[in-house]
């Protein structure tokens, strides 16, 4: 009973000792008297960052200074027209980020977080050295300079103080990093000038080599100029402009690099090198290999030799070889815009096809269509429009040729198509053999002095050497007949009257099996006429592109470029 009491007394001590401590901590808390912090304005009052002339940032003797200063810059139409910048002083070609902005609207109106001391003697327990600061000079003439001391190791705050005014405060480490104007944080991250819409030459090097050169063009959008002269894939081209265009530098790693340096980073000779020219600015850049760990490749300027990283997913089509932006097909005319054809064989046949546009009687109603005529005979519509498709989609480009320089003086076209265009126009494609699986192609115009537009282009000879030649022999298969009552009947297979010589045409007929109605049809001279007669058929040409079929050429394109989308996306 004893023990009972004693434990009851202990307890009740020890919770009226815990009240009264609550108690008179409250009473001091309701009575502590804290010394606020001070904020003051340490720059000059009612400075704006217009007002700014010139900023100069320096720690421990390493110096950057901008200055605004009058520049040439396009408008949105493409004009050129002059406006201030901030430029670095020593490098006032580089355009700068935003970051400038925010340091000087920092250096304009510098708070600062409390006044340390007033009067201080003893600035080096500060860190006041007088070696870092940041200067401000005004476009009125006047300026200031407010020096930097020691980061504060528990607040990360800095020691400031403005010179002329005798105290020294403290200033956040957010004002502090927007007040910091390293040069490689103040460089424009923009690689490249202008815009995928005002870029007038794209050209890719592989090793040194020129591996294409594309320019814009108003109907097929890109155009290669370089080392062929041809159309492109437009979709392939565009998205590789737009990836370039995206392009950003991601980091600085090395300012003053050494030749062992450049080595290291593969850019002592770069495996590839892009050059843009944009608003009549060229830049062309080095890429180097590809760092794994930081997802990057090494590059660098053309006219500097600072090494910087680009993100690897800029770069997915880097390997993109002259073949895979190549247009499979070498010519599409579009057939409202044609006339007539003239094919022109060596073996001396030749077939003369007119088209016109007609109008057809389709479900008892009028449709617009063509109407075929070869050497003077209508054939079917069918067969027609398969000879128009056979002519422009059976030969696909499979590679190309840069060493041969056209036909030779006696050499004489194998096989040559003469167009006539609707405006009056005329051009020649003309084919020469290879070897025995592909043909030269060229394309010609005469009124307009235009040699091949695909020079070195090679094309699968397979449909032009033997199914051209065959599909056209059977036009009078497809003769388009009408009977004596108007009405298309069956007329049986051709029967032959007369054979065709080298100088004569030959005769065949067919005889209607309804009513009897017969009709005939020439068969064309052996040696019509000579196809290296043509006027530029084999002049001074240049190569033309090559050939594969076109399904192959399609699908071989897009399983590529899958495989590269896939790789950028890991």
């Amino acid at each position: 009973m004893k023990n009972l009491k004693t434990i009851i007394i202990i307890v009740i001590i020890l919770a009226v000792a815990v009240a009264a401590y609550f108690i008179i901590d409250d009473i001091i808390a309701k009575t502590r008297v804290e010394n606020p912090k001070i904020t003051e304005i340490i720059t000059p009052v009612n400075i704006k960052s217009d007002d700014i002339m010139r900023y100069t940032f320096c720690i421990s003797g390493e110096q950057t200074t901008v200055e605004l200063m009058e520049v040439k810059v396009k408008d949105e139409q493409g004009e050129e027209k002059t406006e201030m910048q901030y430029r670095l002083v020593n490098e006032p070609e580089r355009e700068l980020n935003q970051n400038i902005s925010t340091a000087l609207v920092q250096a304009a109106s510098l708070i600062s977080v409390d006044v340390i001391e007033e009067s201080p003697k003893n600035l080096a327990k500060y860190g006041i050295d007088y070696n870092s600061y940041f200067e401000v000079t005004l476009k009125n003439g006047t300026s200031y300079k407010v020096y930097f001391g020691d980061v504060i190791d528990v607040t990360y705050n800095v020691y400031a103080m403005r010179e002329g005014v005798d105290k020294v405060y403290t200033i956040s480490d957010t004002s502090f990093g927007m007040l910091t104007i390293y040069r490689e944080y103040l460089l424009s991250e923009v690689i490249f000038p202008g815009s995928a819409n005002s870029l007038t030459s794209f050209s890719l090097y592989k090793k040194g080599e020129l591996e294409f050169t594309l320019e814009p063009d108003e109907h097929i959008k890109w155009k290669l100029v370089e080392p062929l002269s041809a159309k492109t894939y437009s979709q392939t081209a565009q998205e590789m402009v737009d990836k370039t265009y995206e392009m950003v530098i991601g980091e600085y790693v090395n300012v003053l690099p050494t030749e062992a340096d450049y080595r290291n980073y593969d850019l002592f000779k770069p495996a590839y090198s892009i050059k843009v020219t944009a608003d009549k600015k060229t830049v062309t850049l080095h890429i180097g290999r590809q760092s794994i760990e930081d997802r990057s490749y090494y590059a660098k300027f053309d006219n500097s030799e600072e090494v910087f990283l680009v993100p690897t997913k800029y770069l997915g089509w880097i390997d993109t070889e002259l073949l895979e932006i190549l247009y499979p097909f070498p010519y599409e005319p579009l057939i409202k815009n044609i006339k007539s054809m003239n094919y022109v064989f060596g073996t001396g046949e030749v077939y003369n096809v007119d088209i016109k546009e007609k109008e057809y009687l389709l479900d008892e109603k009028l449709v617009e269509n063509y109407e075929y005529t070869i050497n003077g005979d209508i054939v079917e519509l069918q067969y027609g429009a398969d000879l128009y498709n056979y002519t422009f989609y059976s030969t696909v480009i499979v590679d190309y040729d840069l060493q041969w320089k056209g036909p030779s003086e006696t050499q004489k076209p194998y096989f040559l198509i003469e167009i006539d265009y609707v405006s009056g126009n005329t051009e020649r494609l003309a084919y020469y053999i290879r070897d025995n699986k592909s043909m030269y192609y060229i394309r010609y115009n005469p009124q307009f002095d235009m040699m091949s537009q695909y020079s070195g282009t090679i094309v699968d000879s397979g449909p032009i050497e033997n199914s051209m030649q065959k599909f056209l022999a059977l036009y009078t298969d497809y003769l388009y007949v009408l009977c004596k009552d108007g009405k298309e009947h069956d007329f049986g297979d051709w029967v032959i009257i007369k054979e065709a010589t080298e100088e004569e045409q030959g005769l065949k007929e067919k005889i209607c099996k309804v009513c009897g109605h017969k009709i005939s049809a020439p068969i064309s001279a052996i040696k019509h006429t000579d196809p290296g007669s043509y006027k530029g058929a084999n002049t001074w040409l240049y190569v033309t592109l090559g050939v594969l079929a076109a399904a192959s050429v399609t699908v071989y394109l897009l399983v590529r470029r899958r495989k590269k989308k896939d790789a950028e996306e890991q």
